[in-house]
């Protein structure tokens, strides 16, 4: 084995950790846009880029129906607090917003 093979397996590698993670929809903003200004240079083949932004697309989808489900669960934490301290009656069965409202 060469001294060169030996400082590569012994050199720990280095993992770039992005700024933005997919995961937030500004991350994924930031990847759409560098995905974009690739295909615009030429740097990046049309269809390549295009499945990129679709899967990019995609994955907004899921980032924003989390949120959706964190701030349903927040309401109905509100609402049942609401209730038990008299502010609210009703529920969304109610026949307007007005029902809601305390006497």
């Amino acid at each position: 084995m060469s001294s060169d093979t030996e400082i590569t397996k012994a050199t720990p590698r280095i993992i770039m950790r992005r700024r933005d993670p997919l995961a937030s929809l500004s991350g994924l903003l930031t990847e759409a846009s560098r995905v974009y200004r690739k295909m615009k240079a030429g740097q990046l083949d049309h269809e390549t880029g295009r499945s990129l932004i679709w899967a990019l697309t995609q994955l907004r989808g899921l980032v924003e129906a989390r949120h959706l489900e964190r701030i349903e669960v927040k309401l109905n934490e509100l609402q049942v607090v609401a209730e038990s301290r008299g502010l609210i009656t009703g529920g969304h069965d109610s026949a307007g917003p007005q029902a809601r409202l305390p006497n």
